[in-house]
């Protein structure tokens, strides 16, 4: 005879493990905003310095083999002595004065400093994420256009970073559990049991690429982008090595001539007009102004609401502001940098005195030397001068001859800068 076999509801058990990672995590909450206090927001300081300047001359130690000892040669048969002789080897071979043409000092060869600070009032944890800078020529007023432009820079490759975010492991555990417990008359209790089990592991690495510093450079802009990553801020300094330049039609580009190797005396005695000799060189130089850039700051800041007394930023709960402060005028190169010192030669009357060196226009003689403006002074103090020389440059003062009897000294030359200045230290 057969018995009914009664069997009860499979009872299943799935168990499935895993875990989340804080690091794989920018934050546990994020809220945005638009406004922050003056004392929380960052600043930036523009300025800039001249680099060190490479030495250009020659020595002897940079001649061949046979050069070194031809020079050498030529020395030891000349009439110096010994002292004469260690110092002519130990000088350096320099071109004679002249040689070079034109002297151009419109263009200024500067490494820019770009300083960006977090507010006075920032908190430990609070990071810049992104600091956008733009800076540009500031226009003093009256003036039609920039007193320069940025120019004569290097290509500034973008760099990209990319930052290993976390290297995250999970096991998944899946079990599958079933049991049979059947009523079986005649048998007392019966069960029978099993399981599955099934252990699934996965890894993974996060990354993160940003843009570590990006530099967009025109003539009369220039823009700096730094971006951050985890545990990254962008505060700190920028570097850009680059030249500034005085447009050719700027009211800050001035010509002069340049005097060069002059012949006023010979032997303690003054030469006369016909036998003195100076050499002059066309000279482009900057007006003696302060040079001064606007410059604004936009950020994305990172302020942490909870959560501060963690280092993992994934325990986090923050606030990004994102905002632009405002635009200020600062002094990126003072005016006593911008030109270096030069001297004039002034009559009594406070008129210039001009030269004209043959076939070329009249202009402002200049000197590099105070003590040769000096000498140039007492020169034409000494007697009526129209030129330096049988055929070298014509001496004028305004549009005529140098008048007879009119006394002479040196001076030093101001630079004709187009606007008044403003006492304004350098923002440093």
């Amino acid at each position: 005879m057969m018995r009914a076999l009664t069997v009860p509801a499979l009872t299943l058990t799935l168990l499935a493990g895993g875990c989340t990672h804080p690091e794989d995590r920018r934050w546990t909450a994020m809220t945005a905003s638009y406004s922050i206090t003056a004392d929380e927001a960052p600043s930036v300081t523009v300025y800039a310095f001249a680099p060190p300047k490479a030495g250009n001359k020659t020595g002897v130690k940079d001649l061949s083999d046979h050069g070194q000892a031809a020079w050498i040669d030529a020395l030891a048969n000349s009439p110096a002595d010994a002292a004469a002789l260690r110092k002519a080897l130990s000088a350096p071979l320099e071109s004679e004065a002249g040689a070079t043409g034109s002297v151009d000092r419109s263009k200024l060869a500067r490494t820019l400093v770009i300083s960006v600070r977090k507010g006075a009032v920032s908190q430990p944890g609070d990071r810049l994420m992104r600091t956008v800078v733009t800076i540009t020529p500031h226009i003093p007023a009256g003036e039609a256009g920039p007193p320069f432009e940025f120019a004569g820079y290097s290509v500034v490759a973008t760099d990209t970073k990319v930052q290993s975010i976390a290297k995250l492991e999970t096991t998944t555990d899946t079990k599958l559990s079933a049991s049979l417990a059947p009523g079986i008359g005649g048998f007392g209790d019966n069960s029978v049991a099993g399981e599955l089990a099934h252990s699934r592991t996965t890894s993974a690495d996060i990354t993160q690429q940003y843009e570590n510093l990006g530099i967009d450079i025109l003539p009369n802009r220039m823009i700096i982008t730094r971006e951050s990553e985890r545990g990254l801020d962008v505060v700190g300094n920028t570097l850009i090595a680059l030249t500034l330049a005085a447009p050719i039609d700027s009211e800050r580009a001035h010509s002069a001539y340049l005097a060069g190797t002059n012949k006023l005396w010979d032997k303690g005695s003054m030469l006369s007009e016909g036998a003195a000799s100076m050499e002059v060189q066309p000279l482009t130089y900057f007006a003696r102004c302060d040079l001064q850039v606007d410059v604004a700051l936009n950020f994305q800041l990172r302020r942490i609401t909870s959560g501060r007394e963690f280092y993992t930023e994934g325990k986090q709960s923050v606030e990004i502001v994102t905002a632009a402060g405002e635009t200020t005028t600062q002094t990126l190169i003072r005016a006593s940098d911008a030109q270096g010192a030069l001297y004039q030669i002034l009559a009594k009357s406070g008129s210039a005195v001009l030269v004209s060196p043959p076939g070329s226009n009249q202009r402002r003689l200049l000197f590099d030397s105070f003590d040769e403006a000096k000498r140039m002074a007492a020169w034409l103090n000494a007697g009526a001068r129209t030129k330096v020389g049988p055929n070298g440059p014509g001496l004028t003062l305004g549009t005529g001859a140098l008048p007879h009897g009119e006394t002479y000294h040196a001076d030093f030359y101001s630079g004709d800068c187009p606007v008044a200045q403003p006492p304004s230290p350098v923002s440093q």
